[in-house]
């Protein structure tokens, strides 16, 4: 497959990422970006590095094209970030349509709260988390930039890490021992693994 088909493979999951995000929030409050005390400068940091991670991955071009680290794994690379890519959307349009109503852009409590613990939620406790990113290190690494895909890597996942962290102190806020034992059955963002 060309090259240049890749960088707009790359494109498209990014183009993908961002139609989920206007369009599948199908409630106001998952559409709000209203400032809480459970922030903890979240929300800020993450939208911060989905615009750094894309800029990083539109500009994989010309990285390659002056040869700066270009990747050398080749073909492998270019079949699996759109594999991991796509299980990046699915996990997350999943997730986001088994919360429904709940599936916020901040951290907060909404009206008549409960924990969800059914579905893709009964083995992850973050798939809206897990599934942003396999769509940016999928995205990146289909670019072919190992100076894209490693930048990428490590932003989304210190901010996601972060992310996680102040969401779960929130949620036992909330929830309580309620919780504390659907930890102990779910995994954070990989199946079975972590």
């Amino acid at each position: 497959m060309a090259v240049s088909a890749m960088y707009i493979i790359a494109d498209v999951i990014l183009l993908a990422f961002f139609m989920i995000e206007i369009f599948a929030r199908d409630s106001k409050e998952a559409k709000k970006v209203t400032k809480t005390e459970f922030e903890k400068g979240s929300t800020d940091i993450a939208g911060f590095i989905i615009v750094i991670s894309s800029l990083t991955i539109i500009v994989a071009p010309l990285l390659n094209y002056f040869n700066l680290l270009p990747f050398s794994l080749g073909l492998s690379a270019f079949i699996i970030g759109p594999i991991l890519a796509v299980a990046g959307v699915i996990v997350r349009t999943v997730g986001m349509l088994t919360l429904g109503r709940f599936y916020t852009r901040t951290l907060q409590k909404t009206d008549n709260h409960v924990l969800v613990t059914d579905g893709i939620y009964k083995y992850l406790r973050h798939p809206g988390y897990a599934g942003t990113i396999f769509i940016f290190l999928g995205a990146s690494l289909t670019t072919g930039s190992i100076l894209s895909f490693v930048l990428v890597t490590l932003l989304i996942l210190l901010t996601y890490l972060y992310r996680i962290h102040v969401e779960e102190k929130m949620l036992v806020k909330i929830f309580g021992e309620q919780y504390i034992v659907y930890k102990k059955h779910s995994k954070r963002i990989i199946p079975f693994i972590y």
